[in-house]
């Protein structure tokens, strides 16, 4: 056991950053929080044989994945990252999410996520 002790004492040099103080502590995300992004390039390796129509209906489908699947494991919120543009894609986002009984949203914090994201409060009951 002593060796044991003494070979992580080793260890510790240079080589491996200290521990951050208490104070600077690193901020772990929020396990209730689910984060998904609805840029095309995030969900798919090649958008260049896709219609439009058809990227916007992909998104979509995805994001209804998503969701389905933060209240399946109990999220309390989900940050829907879908962009700026001509806001064809938020739009829809809340189009769906008006069909969630106890569903909430607003802009998402824009100081975090610029101006292209939806914070969706889920129902605590589900």
């Amino acid at each position: 056991a002593n060796d044991e002790r003494e070979g992580k004492v080793k260890r510790k040099g240079s080589r491996i950053a200290p521990e951050p103080p208490a104070r600077m502590a690193v901020k772990r995300p929020d396990p209730a929080v689910m984060e998904i992004d609805l840029h095309l390039h995030e969900l798919v390796d090649n958008e260049r044989h896709m219609a439009p129509g058809d990227k916007l209906e992909y998104q979509i489908a995805y994001f209804e994945r998503m969701l389905n699947t933060a209240i399946r494991d109990k999220k309390r919120t989900l940050i829907v990252i879908h962009g700026v543009g001509e806001g064809k894609l938020r739009e829809e986002v809340r189009k769906v999410l008006q069909f969630y009984e106890g569903v909430r949203f607003h802009d998402a914090d824009a100081r975090r996520y610029g101006n292209g994201a939806t914070e969706v409060f889920l129902p605590s009951s589900h």
